[in-house]
């Protein structure tokens, strides 16, 4: 599939289609859209949720495919609507004692930590023009994560890591660097280091403690689980120009560049690094305020990065 690129994808979703809805698997269906997501630009995961949703309406009380559904509908960065599929889960009647309703408890106890951990995704991911209007709108998730966390608190104690998960992420939110850094690396500890998101997190917090070398560690080990995490690739090619690493900075910007070509601030500063080096030399204006903007961003100083672009303008 991956090798036949588009038109393998569209010969696998004909396939599942064909199969009866009610014989569907989730565990193929959650494999499929990881591909579909690694495959089609768009990230709107249209076919698997196609399927998911005949699936599901075959199998309205099958708990892992309302669980896969809110999954897909997270990595299509449909966040309310993920949230609302995994409150089906809890919804969901009673099952007997005995294996069907032991799943079922897990499935419910992992669909609240969902809820909260989807909330804390999309306060990390919206962005708006307006810097009053994304306030606000972060502002709202924020509220709706801690919201989810304290239900997550009624099923599992405090130091449970997907409870320091989402603590860890509430306090990076409300820029606690210091309790955000020490639940996150908790949490990660108690988890082999395996969560290439909580690593990421761990280095933002990490940034803004100005701690450098840990925060390339975090990032290193962060993309060498997720390759395609645009964001860490930044972070890191602003740490190497710390260390005044041009080289390896500039490798990063490439990535990120052959990821996003039309992203304007990366190849400004991608331009700038180049003038790092000595090979290349920023005329435009514009450019050099874009790419100051971007070495802000990437350092985690989101206001700073706004306030460049605010007197650029």
């Amino acid at each position: 599939l991956r090798k036949e690129g588009a038109a393998g994808l569209e010969a696998t979703a004909a396939a599942l289609g064909s199969i009866d809805p009610a014989k569907l698997r989730a565990s193929d269906l959650a494999q499929f859209a990881s591909l579909e997501l690694q495959l089609d630009d768009s990230g709107k995961l249209t076919r698997s949720l196609g399927l998911i949703e005949r699936a599901v309406a075959a199998q309205p009380q099958n708990a892992s495919l309302l669980m896969a559904k809110g999954t897909a509908e997270e990595l299509a960065r449909r966040y309310d609507d993920s949230i609302a599929s995994f409150e089906k889960v809890l919804s969901l009647p009673n099952q007997p004692l005995g294996i069907q309703g032991r799943l079922l408890w897990l499935r419910r106890n992992e669909a609240v930590f969902r809820q909260a951990a989807v909330a804390m995704r999309a306060y990390e991911m919206t962005t708006d023009p307006d810097p009053a209007k994304e306030k606000t709108l972060k502002a709202e998730w924020l509220e709706r994560g801690k919201a989810k966390r304290n239900a997550l608190a009624k099923l599992e104690p405090d130091g449970s890591p997907r409870m320091m998960l989402i603590d860890g992420k509430i306090r990076l939110a409300e820029e606690n660097f210091p309790e955000a850094q020490r639940l996150l690396l908790a949490y990660l500890s108690a988890t082999n280091e395996s969560d290439a998101d909580a690593l990421f997190a761990a280095a933002r917090a990490s940034i803004r403690l100005n701690q450098p070398g840990r925060t390339r560690e975090l990032l290193e080990k962060s993309l060498a689980i997720n390759t395609l995490n645009v964001g860490a690739m930044l972070m890191l090619g602003e740490v190497e120009i710390r260390f005044r690493n041009f080289e390896r900075a500039r490798e990063l910007y490439a990535s990120a560049a052959s990821l996003l070509p039309d992203n304007e601030q990366i190849k400004a500063r991608l331009n700038l690094i180049d003038q790092q080096r000595g090979q290349a030399e920023i005329t435009d204006p514009v450019d050099r305020v874009l790419a100051d903007a971007q070495a802000k961003q990437n350092a985690g100083e989101d206001a700073a990065a706004r306030e460049v672009l605010e007197k650029g303008a």
